[in-house]
């Protein structure tokens, strides 16, 4: 059996959306806040990697010799 494409996207849509609507509407609000929350977190962890990779690159270029 061939599946098209907008078929697949309609499951997909229909298991992500609607199931977990019916089941518990607080429950899938509260686990996509979560995902949302570990997203921002892990963004920030990103920058201070990048902001203390480029302060030890500067200090290093700077004052070691």
């Amino acid at each position: 059996m061939v599946y098209n494409n907008l078929n697949l996207e309609k499951c997909i849509l229909s298991y992500e959306f609607i199931i977990p609507f019916k089941i518990n509407k607080l429950l899938y609000i509260n686990y996509m806040e979560n995902k949302l929350v570990y997203y921002i977190k892990y963004l920030e962890i990103s920058i201070h990697a990048l902001l203390f990779y480029h302060i030890f690159r500067f200090i290093i270029k700077n004052y070691m010799i």
